[in-house]
C-alpha cells in the first residue's frame, strides 16, 4: 500500500530521467487477484468517513461495492481482505501524524 500514492510520482521521474528509478525498480509485482483487490480498494476509499480523523471504509461502502462489481470470491472474503487492507492503511496514516 505504501506504493499506491508513489507510483504517478516515480513514472514521471523515469519519464523525465529517461530511466526508471530505483524505488521503481523494487517495487512489488502484484499477481491478477492482488491487483484485482488493490483496485476494490481504491475504489474504495473515497467513501471513508472524515471529521475529526480519518475513518475506515464502511461495511455498507464495501458490501455496496461487492454487490455493484458482481465478486467471484465469497462476500465474507471479501469484506475481510478490504478491511484488513484498510487497518493497514489507517495505521500507517496513524504513524505519518
Amino acid at each position: 500500500m505504501q506504493w499506491a500514492d508513489k507510483i504517478d510520482f516515480l513514472l514521471a521521474i523515469e519519464e523525465q530521467r529517461g530511466y526508471a528509478p530505483q524505488a521503481l525498480l523494487d517495487r512489488p509485482e502484484l499477481d491478477l487477484t492482488e491487483r484485482w483487490y488493490m483496485q476494490a480498494f481504491s475504489a474504495l476509499s473515497p467513501s471513508r468517513q472524515s471529521g475529526m480523523g480519518v475513518g475506515g471504509i464502511p461495511v455498507s461502502e464495501i458490501k455496496a461495492y461487492a454487490e455493484f462489481v458482481d465478486i467471484v470470491t465469497e462476500p465474507d472474503e471479501f469484506l475481510a481482505v478490504i478491511r484488513a487492507m484498510d487497518a493497514v492503511w489507517l495505521e500507517e496514516q496513524a504513524k505519518r501524524k
